[in-house]
């Protein structure tokens, strides 16, 4: 577990923390990431997993509201309950059922999530999009520090995995493993489905938990989760930067259209064919 000096692909450096061979941001607290894996898990814990900027606000709120049955966002940030982020002694004194979130890949999670069956959301999203609202926010946590980076050499860094959290391929498949070779209660959650389709997106979650969840509270479920209205919302506990929320940037799908040039688009399709060749998700994003 230490700080580790990398070099973007024009030699320009940053600092990631490396915990036993996985990257985090430099600003997380080491001691507790390594705890995750000792988290203790109750039985009714719900686990939101998925690559960094994938909907996991999204996704969290919409579970808050079907947990508690009322369309009603939370009072409070997914991060109160990112195991990334928060120790076991600030976990273990949150209400049940909590909604546990994070971004590491499933070796990496709790050990009881494993014995437990713990069922756990995937969200899956765009890699573009992935990587084009992964670098606006990388900057926004850096524009006080003035190491701001350039699109092209966080594209590059992302496709290698010299980020945080790694790769984006690389997190995909890891779970479309785990979800081939176990048996563990997993429902994979599109960004671009929920935004297509909020009603049949929460209805699928409502049924993965066992949430009896009538047609109308879904609708208003839909409603209160409307992007525009989230980040106005939560405009007053989300965290800001120059008065912009972070988290809450433009909640559309299709932006790396606006970003990657027509070079960057050919070259990132042919390590997505190489990468992604043997994946059942092959199809989904090229």
């Amino acid at each position: 577990m230490s700080l580790r000096t990398l070099l973007d692909c024009k030699g320009n450096p940053y600092t990631l923390l490396d915990v036993d061979g996985t990257y985090f941001p430099d600003s997380f607290n080491g001691e507790t990431v390594k705890n995750i894996t000792n988290v203790n898990i109750r039985d009714d814990d719900v686990l939101v997993c998925g690559h960094a900027r994938s909907g996991t606000h999204l996704t969290f709120e919409l579970i808050h509201m079907l947990i508690r049955r009322k369309a009603e966002l939370s009072p409070h940030e997914k991060e109160t309950q990112t195991l990334e982020l928060q120790p076991e002694e600030v976990l273990s004194c949150l209400p049940s059922p909590r909604i546990l979130n994070t971004h590491v890949q499933y070796h990496l999670l709790p050990t009881q999530v494993q014995k437990k069956k713990t069922k756990i959301i995937y969200l899956m999203r765009d890699p573009r999009d992935v990587i084009v609202s992964r670098f606006v926010v990388t900057n926004q946590y850096r524009a006080n520090e003035r190491t701001m980076v350039e699109f092209d050499e966080y594209l590059v860094a992302s496709v290698e995995g010299k980020v945080a959290w790694g790769s984006w391929f690389d997190d995909v498949i890891s779970w479309e493993k785990v979800m081939s070779e176990s048996d563990h209660p997993v429902l994979i959650v599109r960004y671009e489905e929920t935004k297509q389709n909020p009603f049949r997106v929460i209805k699928s979650i409502s049924e993965f938990l066992n949430i009896k969840c009538p047609d109308q509270l879904v609708r208003d479920i839909a409603i209160q989760s409307d992007f525009k209205h989230m980040k106005t919302a939560k405009g007053d506990i989300a965290e800001k930067r120059d008065g912009e929320a972070i988290h809450y940037r433009k909640g559309i799908t299709g932006d790396w259209k606006n970003w990657f040039t027509a070079v960057q688009t050919k070259d990132f399709n042919d390590i997505y064919t190489q990468k992604m060749k043997h994946s059942k998700f092959y199809d989904l994003y090229l």
